[in-house]
């Protein structure tokens, strides 16, 4: 059984959006989503109200549903990082969040390796793993390149976060997924998208994001593979789209989910 998340980030106020976060909780579970993969901005923005994220641990409690992710945590210079990570580790915390997306924005080196390190130790502190992204725009670009960093800086319990928007639109081997031990893989990330990038515009990653089934992303290769490897971990729906964005959560949600469930066929 696949466990499908959904993402609240297309509707976030990282788009200007006031995004009810108990309502899209409560449609989740009406829905059949196992799962949450709350934004850093929606949480940021309901505490800001002055409302307890408590509350929402407890709503999910409530419901049988678990917070897959946060996304989540920019690691570069020391003081935005930690000024970041104080405030996730709240979040985490009160939501039982299982992982904790994770860049990195800087190049790599000893400091950052020891800051992500660093990073890892206090979010294991409230039962958090990192879950580890690569993409064009930070400074993984590929499986292999995220697996020798969770090497090199001695990383206890990360896992690797698999976008399959980044994944292809990065270009990365079929060779890396296929022989990524499962044990090393956090959760999915999982959306369609145009065979062609349009990379003279910086908003594609943002606004473009196809439904799955819906774009020309080899999506059947794809599960395929993961169901290879054994993987039984999360898929979050995370479908970044500009005309996806004017619609409502039940919408949203559940085109979402539908088109999951068509795809996720292995």
């Amino acid at each position: 059984m696949t466990h499908f998340g959904l993402a609240t980030l297309n509707h976030s106020p990282l788009f200007e959006l006031a995004l009810d976060l108990p309502h899209w909780i409560e449609v989740a579970a009406a829905q059949g989503y196992a799962g949450m993969a709350p934004d850093v901005f929606s949480l940021r923005a309901y505490q800001q109200a002055g409302k307890p994220l408590e509350a929402l641990g407890e709503q999910l409690a409530s419901l049988g549903l678990r917070c897959f992710e946060i996304s989540g945590l920019n690691v570069g210079e020391e003081d935005s990082t930690q000024q970041e990570l104080d405030e996730l580790i709240g979040m985490a915390a009160a939501l039982k969040s299982e992982f904790m997306t994770t860049r990195i924005v800087l190049p790599v080196d000893d400091a950052i390796c020891a800051r992500v390190a660093g990073c890892e130790a206090r979010l294991l502190e409230v039962g958090c793993r990192v879950g580890l992204e690569f993409s064009a725009g930070s400074e993984l670009h590929s499986i292999d390149e995220a697996r020798h960093f969770i090497e090199r800086a001695g990383l206890r319990e990360a896992g690797i976060v698999i976008d399959s928007w980044h994944f292809f639109r990065t270009g990365a081997p079929w060779a890396e997924l296929e022989g990524l031990p499962v044990a090393q893989l956090a959760y999915v990330q999982l959306s369609d998208g145009k065979a062609e990038s349009t990379e003279s515009d910086p908003r594609e990653t943002l606004d473009a994001r196809l439904l799955p089934g819906r774009g020309d992303f080899d999506l059947k290769r794809f599960v395929a593979a993961l169901d290879t490897l054994a993987f039984r971990g999360p898929v979050c729906l995370e479908v970044l789209n500009a005309q996806l964005r004017s619609q409502g959560p039940e919408h949203y949600a559940s085109a979402c989910l539908q088109s999951a469930r068509d795809t996720w066929v292995a």
